[in-house]
């Protein structure tokens, strides 16, 4: 599964303690944390260079055919999607932290979830809407 989607499962839908973790998910935790930051440095470094480019050389019709190139789509949505998930594990650190109430950390966590998910879901289907206009617009196929 993408970026450890099942442990990312597991320690929203259920747990043995009130933490929501079992024995070896903060191991898991930590290395699916590093995982995602050495994901999106290289890929926030492309897109940093990308939009400094855009700013100073280009015009909107470029804008256009760089969205619609299905390489610089994909790391756009992986980008999106580490983020969210690398996000998520931060504020999952942050809440076993400084929430001490069980009930309320769920509660906390799955309203975080649906969260996530639903940014995930509006981001990619809005860039996948953009993506395909724009490869319409432009005459790729």
């Amino acid at each position: 599964m993408f970026f450890g989607m099942q442990l990312f499962l597991e320690i929203v839908m259920g747990s043995k303690n009130y933490k929501g973790t079992n024995t070896k998910s903060p191991t898991m935790h930590f290395i699916w944390q590093r995982c995602t930051a050495l994901v999106l440095i290289p890929i926030f470094c492309w897109l940093l260079f990308s939009i400094v480019q855009f700013v100073h050389h280009s015009g909107s019709d470029d804008m256009v055919l760089f969205l619609a190139h299905p390489v610089n789509f994909t790391l756009i949505i992986v980008f999106v999607l580490a983020s969210l998930y690398h996000g998520f594990l931060g504020m999952d650190d942050i809440m076993k932290d400084y929430i001490s109430c069980g009930v309320l950390y769920k509660i906390i966590r799955k309203l975080l979830f649906v969260v996530c998910v639903f940014t995930c879901a509006v981001t990619v289907a809005n860039l996948t809407f953009y993506h395909l206009l724009f490869r319409y617009f432009s005459g790729l196929k």
